[in-house]
């Protein structure tokens, strides 16, 4: 007999069938390829949370595949159907990921209603084929099967919609979605220092953009706490209504690393401390004003920071002739340095802890001290492919923040080691894969008006760290001014 009528006279009820059909996609595509990797993320260092978030991922991707397949293999009753419907619904998907683009522009990357877009977009996709698979293993009808994926999917994009629309109107504001523990931070406040224009790139200059650069400041952060900037908000507003706004993400961690972490500094060099006293007078007269306060008061008076806008030129140009009201709305993060991790600086061997694992490849002296390179593993977050700060800060949390520094216990040192990528990156399922490369400059002093080595063995003692940063709390800050004004 016919296919459709084997269909229709097979000796096991639709629903036992169904149910064989999707205990073994399960096992094929869900337990299987989790066994497959499991080894792998072990080796990275995976505890019991990143593991959890890699399986679930794992699961949410597989998902994400397996559930329209299934519907296209219940809804066809042939191989070349199936592979002719499976060519539309790869239509409908490439239309679905440009709605769903064009929600993410309209809400804004990052924000709470573009985040939840995405997570509806998904849903909708998996209940609408689940759906319609299980509608026809019971109706046998395609109408009245597809009509039952396509009710459940519309009913989940209409409320996506509606909580988008609401979340993106709403008077709720962004700090009540962020704040934790922000009593902790009471005494911390954001100031404006100053404003410059920068060069940017030809494909800014060619779409009549440009950058323009603000100077801020964090004070009042405890001495043996870090303070993480997240990102802002900047907006402009003249005179008559005209308002213009840009929202920028930061990456910077400021703060003295060395008292973070409890480390007695060194005795202060007599000859450098003049040397440089000497050289802050010879500033002074050579650039008085604004560039010299900044750079003689960053350690006495605040942690500073560059905020970035991208503006259209027409914007920054009247910047420059019509002083704006300037406010500037932060998101920041308070954090306490712990070490994780010690190891001689010595090239070889593998440490992997919490989902990031590092092996040094390589460890050269240097006229300035040593140059380092070394092989990262890290684990990545889910939904790290739409780079949502809050799903970011959020998912990473404390397991992810971490940074490698040279500690010398002895000399009362504390070096942060900048990575740079040597150009090598790669994923590797959950696992983002990196060559880096980093040098490290040792402690100098000043002698006869020349900066020399202070110790020439200093790289025998020190010890290369993994430093984790623990949130304690997240706040935001706001700061206004009158008249903003660009240096020239």
């Amino acid at each position: 007999i016919g296919t459709r009528a084997a269909w229709m006279t097979r000796p096991v009820s639709a629903w036992r069938l169904l149910a064989a059909k999707v205990t073994g996609a399960v096992l094929l595509f869900g337990i299987f390829p989790v066994v497959v990797w499991l080894p792998w993320w072990l080796y990275c260092g995976y505890g019991a949370e990143q593991m959890v978030w890699a399986v679930g991922e794992t699961l949410g991707w597989q998902l994400l595949i397996v559930a329209p397949a299934m519907m296209m293999a219940a809804l066809t009753d042939s191989l070349g159907r199936f592979f002719l419907w499976s060519i539309v619904g790869v239509g409908v998907g490439i239309m679905g990921g440009a709605w769903v683009s064009t929600v993410l522009t309209w809400t804004g990357m990052g924000s709470p209603p573009a985040e939840f877009g995405i997570a509806m977009a998904y849903a909708a996709v998996v209940v609408g084929t689940l759906g319609a698979t299980a509608a026809h293993y019971r109706w046998r009808r395609h109408v009245a099967s597809l009509g039952a994926g396509a009710a459940a999917a519309g009913l989940v994009l209409a409320t996506a919609v509606i909580a988008v629309v609401a979340m993106k109107y709403s008077r709720v504001e962004d700090k009540s979605l962020w704040d934790e523990n922000a009593e902790r931070a009471a005494g911390t406040t954001l100031a404006w220092e100053r404003a410059w224009g920068a060069r940017v790139s030809a494909a800014l200059s060619k779409s009549g953009r440009g950058q323009l650069n603000v100077e801020l400041s964090v004070k009042g952060v405890p001495a043996d706490r870090m303070v993480s900037v997240v990102d802002g908000r900047q907006t402009w507003r003249w005179p008559g209504g005209l308002t213009a706004g840009d929202k920028s993400w930061v990456s910077a961690t400021m703060g003295d690393l060395r008292a973070a972490l409890g480390i007695m500094p060194a005795s202060p060099d007599a000859e450098t401390e003049r040397w440089l006293a000497e050289q802050s007078v010879q500033e002074r007269r050579r650039a008085p004003g604004g560039q010299y306060r900044v750079r003689t008061l960053r350690t006495e008076e605040g942690r500073y920071f560059t905020m970035p806008a991208t503006l259209p030129r027409s914007v920054i140009e009247r910047l420059g002739r019509e002083p704006a009201d300037y406010t500037a709305d932060m998101r920041f993060s308070l954090l306490r340095a712990e070490v994780r991790r010690e190891e001689p600086l010595v090239a070889g061997g593998w440490s992997a802890r919490a989902g990031v694992g590092r092996r040094l490849a390589h460890v050269e002296r240097k006229d300035r001290g040593l140059e380092v390179r070394w092989v990262e593993t890290r684990a990545m977050f889910p939904g790290e492919i739409f780079s949502t700060t809050s799903w970011q800060m959020r998912m990473m949390r404390n397991w992810q923040l971490a940074d490698l520094a040279v500690i010398h216990r002895m000399g009362g040192d504390v070096v942060r080691v900048r990575g740079s990528n040597m150009g090598a990156s790669a994923r590797v399922g959950t696992v983002a894969v990196q060559w880096m490369k980093a040098e490290v400059a040792a402690p100098h002093v000043v002698r006869e008006g020349k900066w020399v080595a202070r110790d020439e063995n200093w790289a025998a003692g020190a010890r290369l760290a993994v430093v984790g940063w623990v949130e304690e709390a997240r706040f935001t800050r706001q700061v206004t001014v009158e008249k903003f004004s660009i240096e020239k």
